[in-house]
């Protein structure tokens, strides 16, 4: 990959980080409705299946290290960054990045996974 497209390519991902930092978050969960414990039972079993095609949890977690480095060391209101690595069923490895804020924090967080590390296979 070449030089120039390395450099876009971060700066897109540093702006990316920037306007999902600095953006008001709005609600994607209005049309969930939670009345009964049965409810909370049915729905967790549905994200569940949604999210890992599994009827329970995976038995395998990622592995976290706390306050590794910064990758963006300009924006400033970061308490900790967070990293999380997940071995995958088809063998490769996903690294994201949770990103918390301080010192002034309004409950949100931003969590990051670039992709396919910029190889885009």
């Amino acid at each position: 990959m070449g030089k120039g497209i390395i450099v876009a390519s971060r700066f897109y991902l540093a702006l990316l980080c920037f306007l999902l930092l600095a953006a008001e978050a709005g609600a994607v969960d209005t049309d969930i409705t939670l009345a009964s414990p049965s409810d909370v039972t049915w729905r967790r079993l549905a994200l569940i299946q949604n999210s890992f095609g599994l009827s329970g949890l995976p038995t395998t977690q990622s592995s976290v290290v706390r306050g590794v480095a910064n990758p963006f060391p300009g924006f400033a209101n970061i308490s900790r960054v967070d990293q999380y690595t997940a071995k995958m069923s088809d063998g490769n490895t996903n690294v994201s990045d949770l990103y918390l804020a301080g010192p002034v924090s309004n409950g949100r967080m931003v969590a990051l996974n670039p992709g396919h590390q910029f190889t885009c296979d």
